[in-house]
């Protein structure tokens, strides 16, 4: 397999936190989660988030430079932030491939939300804060993915979703 660069796209509380840590665990690859760093930076910076990107996409350039395949964790919400992700790969001659994670059912999602553990970078925790959000950032995630990406349904059991994108990744 080309050396990979894993982007793990969707909205908070879908799931992707326990995917990543799940596909980490199972390949052997590191997890950077832009949350780590905003985690952080939440304490010094009004806007935490534009430097967490950048230092999220550092260290994973730094890992494939190493020659690490890496499971990149980020809600993508913009194209912008894709391309960034894209130029990372592409600079270090690794390939970028995208799982796009969702959760269908909104009664579990909503739950997901309002019971997820504390992290200072979760600034929403109810579902009313979410709607409110998504009113304004709904348009920011509709974009075309040009890499190759595979839409995983977030309420299927964890091993099934491991499962199907080792053969993904494997093809």
């Amino acid at each position: 397999m080309a050396l990979t660069l894993l982007a793990l796209q969707g909205l908070m509380a879908v799931g992707k936190s326990t995917l990543s840590n799940a596909l980490g665990a199972t390949l052997g690859w590191p997890v950077v989660d832009k949350d780590d760093a905003a985690d952080v930076l939440v304490d010094y910076l009004k806007d935490c988030n534009p430097p967490s990107y950048r230092i999220g996409f550092k260290q994973a350039g730094s890992l494939l430079r190493q020659r690490f395949n890496v499971v990149l964790v980020s809600p993508f919400r913009t194209k912008l932030g894709l391309d960034n992700a894209a130029s990372v790969a592409r600079a270090e001659r690794a390939e970028l491939k995208v799982i796009k994670c969702i959760c269908p059912d909104k009664a579990e999602w909503r739950r997901r939300l309002e019971t997820r553990a504390a992290r200072l970078a979760h600034l929403i925790h109810t579902w009313q804060d979410f709607e409110a959000y998504w009113q304004t950032a709904e348009d920011d995630f509709d974009y075309p993915v040009h890499q190759p990406n595979l839409i995983t349904d977030m309420t299927l059991p964890l091993s099934e979703n491991i499962n199907r994108i080792q053969t993904w990744l494997a093809a």
